[in-house]
C-alpha cells in the first residue's frame, strides 16, 4: 500500500473531550473489513445497502486516527443535493450547509459521548466540513477525509475531491448505488466510472462491499429495503 511523507505527533489522547470514546468494534463482517482495511492503512471504499453503519464507522475510524496523532484533522465533505426541490436555503454558505452536516454532528456526538462534541471539534479546527462546490485550488494534507452518500457525486466533483489530496492524507468513502437523488436529466452518479478507477489503483485503495445481512439500523429498515427490493 502507498506510504505517507509525513507524519503528525500530537496524540490527544489525553484530552478531556476524547474522554469516553473508545475504538469501535465490527458489528458484521463487512464492518470488521472496513475496520481491518483502514487500520491496515488503505484508503477505504465502503459501498452498499442503508442502514450499515457504513458512516458511523467511517467517522469512528476518522476520530481514532485523529486521537492517535496519525492525523491533525478530519476533513467531512458532502454534497448539498436534496431528495427533493426545495427551492434556495436563504442565509450563508455555512447556514445552507448545516442542514447537509447534521448527520455528521449527531454521530461524532455520540461517539465522543457529549452532545457539543462537533461544534467543540470544528471551534478546535480539527473538524472541517465542507461542501463538494468549494475545493479547487485546495490541497488537503494530514487528514482523513470522509465523502460520505458518494453516489450523489457526478464525475466532476469525485475527480476534484480525489485530486485534492496530499502528503499524510487519506479517504475513506461510503455510499449506495441505491440511493442517488441527482437529477438525471441533468446528471449522473460518478459511482460506476468511480469503481472502474478504484479497482486500477492497487495497493492505494480497497474496496468494502455491504449487503442485507450488515443491515443493522433495525429489524423494521431491514424489512422496507428487503420489500422495496423485491418489486424493484
Amino acid at each position: 500500500m502507498a506510504t505517507t511523507k509525513r507524519k503528525p505527533k500530537t496524540s490527544l489522547k489525553s484530552d478531556p473531550l476524547f474522554a469516553n470514546f473508545r475504538p469501535i468494534e465490527g458489528m458484521t463482517d463487512s464492518q470488521d473489513d472496513m475496520i481491518d482495511s483502514f487500520r491496515q492503512g488503505y484508503n477505504v471504499v465502503a459501498v452498499g445497502s442503508a442502514g450499515t453503519g457504513k458512516t458511523y464507522v467511517g467517522l469512528a475510524l476518522a476520530l481514532e486516527a485523529l486521537i492517535e496523532g496519525r492525523v491533525n484533522k478530519i476533513i467531512l465533505i458532502r454534497s448539498a443535493v436534496a431528495t427533493r426541490d426545495i427551492g434556495f436555503l436563504p442565509g450563508t454558505e455555512a447556514e445552507k450547509m448545516a442542514v447537509y452536516e447534521q448527520a455528521f454532528s449527531s454521530i461524532v456526538n455520540e461517539l465522543l459521548g457529549r452532545g457539543d462534541a462537533y461544534q467543540v471539534l470544528k471551534q478546535k479546527g480539527v473538524i472541517e466540513f465542507h461542501s463538494s462546490s468549494f475545493l479547487r485550488g485546495v490541497t488537503i494534507k494530514d487528514a482523513i477525509i470522509v465523502v460520505d452518500e458518494i453516489a450523489n457525486y457526478n464525475q466532476h466533483e469525485m475527480q476534484t475531491i480525489l485530486s485534492r489530496v496530499g502528503d499524510n492524507a487519506r479517504v475513506i468513502l461510503m455510499g449506495d448505488f441505491r440511493q442517488c437523488d441527482l437529477n438525471s436529466r441533468h446528471d449522473t452518479t460518478c459511482l460506476p466510472w468511480l469503481m472502474k478507477v478504484v479497482n486500477r489503483m492497487g495497493d492505494y485503495m480497497e474496496v468494502v462491499e455491504f449487503g442485507h445481512d450488515d443491515i443493522i439500523r433495525s429489524g423494521f429498515c431491514k424489512a422496507f429495503i428487503l420489500a422495496c427490493e423485491s418489486i424493484s
